[in-house]
């Protein structure tokens, strides 16, 4: 392959990947927007044409691997992989040409156009290493040529420009100066790195220390003002158990003292006692009045002790036990009797009042 053959293969392979970034870069316009740019169509007819040229060429350029150079086998290798990723894109155009009113926005909000999102983005990465290998590939190529020229004839050198000569010079010196202030911005800026991050380290350090310290201060006075309160709360608690304890002690005292065992046994074996048994001790005697005594003095006292008597069995019927019964010593149906008797020949208008209310009064 000649040389202008082979620049000519190389240049339309470029101006396809070209196409191919653009109508790629419209693509991934359309699907984050969703609206349709009439300029997909004539980019697409434009990819086309460029695409047959390439397969013309290629067609045209049937060279024997033996006889092929390597960058020219990287070329060939290139154009056949670069047709079809415009076959690919031109699938794309395809699908993304709507063929309905207000169908765009359906096709894009399809699952099917995440893969196709993600194709895409393949496509646009290996056009780029595509892009970069062409430049490589023609810069060396040039290269190639001017230093193969410069060895055959020393005498094109000489005969260069002065501008581009000057250029070059230029090129030098500004290239060897970018150099040297990058190297110094970059020492600088690794210093000025260093030097905050040890500030800032120890900014940080002396926050938390102080932090900590304050806290633990504070849990620490919270941990005895939290002591003292419990303390003085278990002995608060102790003392009223304490005194809880001893009331209780007392009123058990209380409750046991007022047990009368022997007056209720005493109480059960007293017998009742016989009706006239308050008129035999308060009865006057008529052989020892004399004449210092007052007849029926003792009349009164007598009533009383009846009434009281009666009061004391209705007590003691109703289970009552306050009362101390003085009894005779052979109780017997008779005493029942006169008993009846004298409960029914006392008076109505006495007082129904115990005996020793009366005395208390």
């Amino acid at each position: 392959m000649s040389g202008l053959e082979g620049l000519s293969l190389a240049c339309n392979v470029m101006q396809l990947i070209d196409f191919i970034q653009q109508i790629v870069s419209m693509c991934r316009s359309i699907y984050e927007s969703g609206k349709f740019e009439s300029e997909l169509e004539t980019q697409g007819s434009s990819l086309q044409d460029a695409s047959s040229e390439v397969v013309a060429l290629l067609r045209s350029k049937k060279i024997a691997a033996s006889k092929t150079t390597g960058a020219e086998r990287r070329l060939l290798d290139l154009a056949p992989k670069c047709i079809q990723h415009a076959k690919d894109l031109q699938e794309e155009i395809a699908y993304l040409t709507p063929r309905q009113p207000g169908k765009m926005q359906a096709l894009v909000a399809t699952s099917k156009a995440v893969w196709r999102k993600r194709r895409l983005e393949r496509l646009k990465a290996n056009l780029a290493d595509g892009r970069k290998l062409m430049e490589t590939l023609i810069l060396v190529r040039i290269f190639a040529r001017v230093e193969k020229m410069c060895e055959d004839d020393p005498t094109p050198l000489g005969h260069m420009d002065q501008r581009l000569t000057s250029f070059i010079s230029k090129y030098s010196e500004d290239h060897i100066a970018l150099r040297k202030l990058m190297r110094d911005e970059s020492e600088d800026i690794r210093g000025h790195v260093t030097v905050e991050a040890s500030r800032t380290r120890d900014l940080v350090s002396l926050n938390v220390t102080a932090r900590l310290k304050a806290s633990e201060r504070s849990i620490k006075q919270m941990v005895s003002t939290s002591s003292a309160t419990l303390h003085e709360n278990l002995i608060r608690e102790m003392e009223t158990i304490i005194i809880a304890a001893g009331n209780e002690q007392d009123h058990q005292g209380l409750l046991e003292s007022l047990k009368y065992t022997d007056l209720n046994e005493r109480k059960s074996s007293v017998r009742t006692a016989h009706s006239q048994t308050f008129e035999w001790i308060f009865k006057d005697n008529p052989r020892r009045l004399d004449q210092y005594s007052v007849a029926e003095s003792h009349s009164d006292v007598i009533r009383i002790a009846d009434v009281d008597h009666n009061v004391r069995d209705n007590v003691k019927e109703n289970g009552s036990d306050e009362a101390t019964v003085v009894g005779s010593e052979d109780g017997s149906q008779s005493d029942v009797e006169g008993k009846d008797r004298t409960s029914e020949a006392s008076s109505p208008d006495c007082v129904q009042a115990p005996l020793w209310d009366n005395f208390v009064e």
